[in-house]
């Protein structure tokens, strides 16, 4: 009798932290959750008890009148008339992929998903969770804490070679999310910097949709009385306030008036910075150089990329911007816009026998291609083509992760 409650005293209090998610309905269950078929060891269940509480467990055993079911390392025998329903669960990260699609950006609600994923020793999946709180909320309270923990758990999981089923690709995954900076750590370009380098990068004769407000255009007609382009006469001025915003630009670039460029918003992507961003950054860049073991890491040394939201303008032009000005040690930029094939971005993709500025031995690193005649490697040639000449001063002040910074150089525009 003592054992008997003494067990059901030990469940007790496992129970009651075991339950803690669900009954907090932090994470519901819904009923694709469940698979129909009898539970194997190992499988994580569920057991419904005749007053409607629930029990997360690892499926032990069962012989008909006990169930076994272990829960955080302790094993709880349960007699067949003390449950209602026991319900075999789907594999973790099925479950983990539908509720990361529910909970949408509510960082309340991905904060306990990463720690649903710890619970389980998904830890891949947890700190990706962690880290996509610290973007959608960066003073999360216990956030940055939770990641450390996982950090430290993966750092013991690789040591002591424990983890459950781990795959090669499990362990490089684990490592990439672990070396990512923390949101924040890795400064971005404003708005207002990107917008900027639009309206120097755009074709003038191909343009992105513009937005320019009349009171901007009428100070490029008050500033700018005295260019021999600007009209004297009143019906002249009225009819450039007629004109078109491409047009507008135009005549801002022909009498260089560059401190109203930034007040031209540019709504769409000029050509070249979409060549950029579809045939560069989001086919290979970010595949490649940008992985945390490579540019994208902690550890990457002087040169530095971020690899978060790759296809965000914030992302496009940060590295955009850092490539542009990046200098090696022997002083050659990583873009030669003279002969956009010899720039040593493109070479350091090639088979090391095959370029002129190979890529360092670098344990893992693959050419991004095959020769010169590969499609990415002509891509990206075209993409440099179609940078606007001569390159502009954008005047920005920008420092990176990695210590490149300074306004850069070029002419004027």
């Amino acid at each position: 009798m003592t054992s008997r409650v003494a067990r059901w005293a030990r469940y007790g209090l496992v129970a009651c932290l075991a339950l803690g998610l669900w009954s907090a309905g932090a994470i519901a269950q819904t009923p694709g959750d469940r698979v129909s078929r009898a539970p194997e060891q190992g499988d994580e269940v569920v057991v419904v008890f005749r007053d409607g509480r629930r029990m997360n467990g690892a499926f032990v055993s069962h012989d008909g009148t006990t169930l076994v079911v272990e829960v955080s390392g302790v094993q709880i025998e349960l007699h067949a008339t003390s449950y209602r329903e026991l319900v075999v669960l789907e594999p973790a990260r099925v479950r983990y992929k539908r509720m990361s699609e529910l909970v949408g950006e509510d960082a309340r609600k991905r904060m306990n998903l990463a720690e649903w994923c710890r619970r389980r020793e998904m830890f891949v999946e947890a700190l990706g969770e962690v880290d996509l709180v610290l973007q959608l909320d960066p003073y999360m309270e216990g956030a940055a804490k939770l990641r450390a923990l996982i950090v430290q758990e993966i750092e013991l999981q690789r040591v002591r070679g424990t983890g459950k089923g781990t795959e090669p690709e499990q362990e490089d995954r684990a490592e990439d999310f672990a070396r990512r900076p923390l949101p924040g750590e890795f400064p971005l370009l404003s708005e207002e910097q990107i917008n900027l380098i639009k309206v120097y990068e755009l074709d003038i004769t191909d343009p992105p949709k513009l937005k320019i407000d009349r009171k901007v255009v009428e100070e490029l007609l008050r500033d700018y009385s005295d260019s021999a382009l600007i009209p004297s006469t009143r019906e002249g001025r009225e009819e450039i306030l007629r004109w078109d915003e491409a047009r507008v630009l135009d005549l801002m670039f022909r009498v260089r008036a560059r401190e109203l460029y930034g007040k031209v918003r540019v709504l769409g992507q000029p050509t070249s910075m979409k060549n950029f961003r579809d045939r560069v950054h989001s086919r290979w860049l970010m595949n490649n150089a940008a992985t945390t073991k490579c540019h994208g890491g902690t550890g990457a040394g002087r040169f530095r990329l971020t690899n978060r939201k790759p296809r965000s303008d914030a992302s496009v032009y940060t590295n955009f911007l850092i490539i542009d000005r990046y200098e090696t040690e022997s002083g050659q930029g990583l873009i030669n816009y003279e002969d956009p094939a010899s720039s040593v971005l493109l070479q350091m993709g090639l088979p090391r026998d095959d370029s002129a500025s190979p890529h360092p031995e670098v344990r893992g690193w693959r050419a991004v291609f095959r020769s010169r005649d590969s499609r990415g490697y002509r891509q990206a040639v075209e993409w440099i083509e179609s940078m606007y000449r001569p390159r502009p001063e954008y005047g920005i002040e920008y420092e990176s992760p990695g210590g490149e910074g300074g306004a850069g150089g070029g002419v004027e525009r």
